[in-house]
């Protein structure tokens, strides 16, 4: 039976770096860097030996400060070697989409962009080392609409520092105002090695339960205007959930290329590491652990919103029903509720523990 897997390839290339991004990327032009990247990729996807692949998705980094010609040839050869048809996703910064980028995309048929937005507030922009403002936002979304596809989603960040529910309040109405059919958002994390974690201790973060608040806020607000949640970071419209990440929450295999991409196949999990120097010397990936046991089925199930089938909680029953305010029963499954989703780590390590 031929699998459903997913191909990730990871472009570490970006303008400049987030105060908050711990994923590995390389700022600044970096021309020969990237050549030698885009012709490794395509060498590696060429080589492919007959994998197939159902769904596509590029991240970086910020795969659109490639080259648009690197950047096609890439897509083109992904598709073509994989097979794939369906799904075919790229991250995009707002302040590098033009009518030139979107017009390369829609000819190498990609059908989902994932735009980093973050916030509108521009003072929020500022500390988060975010180029442009707003307008550059509504721009690329209006281009993107009109060129590319309509199938857009944005990436939304909260619990900034100094924000507060009113201003969060702002950022959701201007999300609402983008008419998309997909946002994702993340509570900030201090991750060593960022600037934000040598600047934690002169930043004011809201404590627990502002954060508690503005999730509960935003969850609200997106079911709203039907975004409806499915998983517990991302709201979408029916129809419009990322099938390449719901590969991920449902336990399914996937192939990545790229200097940090990790894969998952055959039962095994892998990476490569985050260098490229070590990924152009075809230094081989690492073995990570084995995949798809009960534990991690567990964890990735309850992210999302379909949680678990009542066979698969009965294991549980006893710790489950001690913390009885956190889930719900929905469709003969049972879920965590918002207030689950918001300390789901904690849930999940009592229940294994």
């Amino acid at each position: 039976m031929m699998m459903n897997r997913g191909l990730y390839i990871h472009v570490p290339f970006c303008e400049s770096k987030c105060s908050y991004c711990n994923f590995y990327s390389l700022y600044g032009e970096q021309k020969k860097q990237k050549s030698e990247f885009t012709k490794k990729i395509i060498s590696d996807l060429q080589s492919n030996k007959n994998k197939v692949a159902k769904t596509l998705y590029i991240g970086g980094g910020s795969p659109g400060s490639l080259p648009y010609k690197d950047l096609q040839n890439i897509i083109k050869t992904a598709t073509e070697s994989y097979k794939i048809s369906g799904e075919k996703t790229i991250e995009l910064n707002p302040v590098e989409v033009n009518e030139n980028l979107s017009k390369a995309l829609k000819q190498v048929d990609i059908n989902r962009i994932s735009l980093g937005v973050q916030t509108f507030n521009p003072e929020f922009r500022t500390v988060l080392g975010r180029k442009g403002d707003s307008t550059y936002i509504f721009n690329a979304v209006s281009i993107l609409k009109k060129i590319v596809t309509k199938n857009i989603s944005a990436d939304l960040i909260i619990g900034l520092p100094n924000q507060t529910l009113a201003d969060l309040q702002a950022d959701l109405n201007m999300m609402k105002a983008l008419d998309i059919p997909h946002i994702s958002v993340y509570i900030l994390k201090i991750e060593p090695k960022t600037a934000f974690y040598k600047m934690r201790k002169t930043l004011n973060f809201p404590n627990d339960d502002e954060i508690a608040d503005m999730y509960l806020k935003t969850v609200s607000f997106f079911d709203k205007i039907n975004l409806k949640q499915y998983e517990i970071a991302n709201f979408a419209k029916n129809g419009y959930e990322s099938k390449h990440n719901l590969n991920y929450w449902l336990g399914g295999e996937y192939y990545a290329l790229g200097p940090s991409a990790h894969f998952y196949v055959n039962g095994k999990r892998y990476f490569y590491s985050d260098n490229l120097k070590d990924y152009l010397d075809d230094k081989p990936p690492i073995f990570d652990c084995d995949g798809g046991g009960e534990e991690e089925k567990l964890m990735l199930n309850l992210r999302l919103k379909r949680g678990i089938s009542l066979n698969q909680a009965e294991k549980y029953k006893e710790k489950i029903d001690d913390m009885r305010e956190f889930f719900e029963i929905r469709n003969n499954r049972v879920c965590l509720n918002s207030k689950g989703f918001l300390i789901s780590n904690s849930i999940i390590s009592e229940l294994l523990s």
